[in-house]
């Protein structure tokens, strides 16, 4: 295991300088790429998702959304980087029990990013499965550098996985960035993967013309000296709960895609 201060010191990583980290660093380094999921990947990968569908797809997408924030406060109260199946499951159980109820108004009103909110209603939605390989993360989420949320799902992977574990595979243009936070939930969301698979499933949207990476991969090579992968489809919310995904092994995620953006505004 690296510890924090050679990985500070060796990638001049920003990381909170807590006495979880190195746990939370050890945990990580044990878990990825383990090759013992097989059977409970294959699981995930052909469940289904769990949603009304007596109401509209957009609705229930709002709803999701609402959950999957809603999720993010329950990561935050967790003691270290220990979350209970049971209280994971309680709490969804609660918070769903209580969204369920509100209208698409007050799910509307719940989505600060009116930005985001005008996506949502702009876009044609489905439930499919995608190839992770084809999904590209929210440039930079989470705090994590620019350069490493460059590539698809796969390959974001593939460079938080170096920065882990000092393995110097990537030729960087940037120093690294890996906050504590992210790499927290990356412990909690992998540990419970099945359950957070289905229950806080993500939203992606298709590329089109001048969309976020098209816009992005534009931007970097003029000012940062490297290019984005132009990923057929976008992940709108939950880069986190995907990047947990693919470090459990899951490579075929089931989406909400959103079709019928011709431009982001962000």
């Amino acid at each position: 295991m690296v510890q924090l201060k050679g990985l500070k010191k060796k990638r001049d990583i920003k990381l909170d300088n807590s006495s979880e980290i190195n746990e939370i660093l050890a945990s990580l380094n044990t878990t990825i790429d383990n090759g013992n999921n097989k059977g409970l990947v294959k699981k995930i990968e052909n469940s289904r998702h769990v949603y009304n569908r007596k109401e509209p797809l957009l609705t229930t997408l709002k709803r999701t959304f609402t959950l999957a924030n809603r999720f993010e406060d329950t990561l935050d109260a967790a003691k270290k980087f220990r979350l209970d199946r049971k209280i994971l499951i309680k709490a969804y159980m609660r918070e769903y029990n209580e969204v369920s109820k509100f209208s698409l108004k007050k799910l509307d009103n719940l989505i600060v990013d009116k930005n985001r909110l005008k996506r949502l209603n702009t876009c044609k939605w489905s439930v499919e499965t995608i190839d992770a390989k084809d999904l590209g993360v929210w440039p930079s989420f989470g705090g994590i550098d620019r350069f490493t949320t460059s590539g698809n799902l796969l390959d974001t992977k593939e460079k938080i996985v170096d920065i882990i574990k000092d393995t110097h595979k990537f030729k960087r243009p940037m120093k690294p960035n890996l906050p504590e936070r992210s790499l927290r939930r990356f412990v909690l969301e992998k540990k419970h993967a099945d359950l957070i698979f289905k229950f806080y499933p993500i939203m992606v949207t298709a590329k089109g013309p001048n969309t976020r990476r098209v816009k992005m991969d534009q931007w970097a090579r003029t000012n940062l000296g490297f290019g984005y992968e132009i990923t057929p489809y976008d992940i709108e919310d939950g880069s986190h709960r995907a990047m947990s995904f693919v470090m459990f092994g899951i490579r075929k995620i089931k989406c909400f895609v959103g079709r019928g953006l011709v431009v982001d505004r962000w």
